[in-house]
């Protein structure tokens, strides 16, 4: 079986998201072929400061993840969603594809060698 894979990520500067997504998703001539499984990675996805840089807060994630899965749905399915501070990873699978025994980390290697504001997320 051939796995079409959309693999991207962006660095959102803590910003909501405001802009259309569907170029970035679906740039031109992909319509045809939409990808089976899209993996997402957003940086800075809430503004980092003194107070914010070690702390995630799940609703800057959540809000790209919700605005991500409105653009697929209904032919996608989450797979994935893991959050350190900024760093988001999203999976999303097409509902023809099964996706079993995936596993989930994170690491934070900032402060004290466990804060956010380093660190990474990952799946496999």
């Amino acid at each position: 079986m051939v796995l079409r894979v959309f693999c991207g990520t962006w660095n959102v500067n803590g910003k909501k998201p405001s802009v259309r997504l569907e170029p970035w998703l679906f740039p031109d001539g992909m319509d045809a072929q939409p990808p089976d499984i899209f993996i997402i990675g957003i940086q800075e996805a809430q503004a980092l400061t003194a107070m914010t840089a070690v702390v995630t807060d799940p609703a800057k994630g959540k809000a790209w993840s919700e605005a991500i899965r409105k653009l697929l749905k209904p032919d996608y399915y989450m797979v994935c969603f893991r959050q350190l501070v900024g760093i988001v990873l999203l999976i999303c699978a097409h509902r023809d594809v099964q996706v079993d025994d995936l596993l989930e980390a994170d690491a934070g290697t900032g402060f004290l060698n466990v804060a956010g504001n380093k660190g990474g997320v990952a799946a496999r």
